[in-house]
């Protein structure tokens, strides 16, 4: 008998000639086959075999982790929030001393200065 060990979810390999004894005392979980099923001998990259019961197994798709964000796209992406930031804090000096004229041109032309 053929041996596919799991871990009650997933399958993680198969033995051809099992020590059943020692899998017992090593508290391993199995399936016993007569033949190995082609769906666990070619798993496709990718994938894992998902132990649905006894003898009844299915592929599952491993995730695909979110791709690395290229260093130098990040490093643009900053420049342009940099550049951004400096825009709109100009703008601010810009109001502020427009502000400070015309006050000045006010207490000018009231005769307080």
């Amino acid at each position: 008998m053929i041996a596919i060990i799991h871990n009650g979810s997933y399958v993680q390999g198969y033995h051809l000639n099992p020590d059943f004894d020692e899998m017992n005392e090593l508290g391993t979980a199995y399936d016993l086959v007569s033949e190995v099923p082609e769906i666990i001998q070619n798993v496709p990259a990718g994938y894992v075999v998902r132990r649905i019961s006894e003898g009844q197994y299915e592929l599952v798709a491993l995730p695909t982790p979110e791709p690395e964000p290229d260093p130098l796209s990040l490093l643009e992406e900053e420049n342009a929030l940099l550049a951004l930031e400096l825009v709109q804090t100009q703008l601010r000096l810009d109001q502020v001393e427009q502000e400070q004229a015309d006050l000045l041109l006010l207490l000018v032309s009231e005769g307080v200065v």
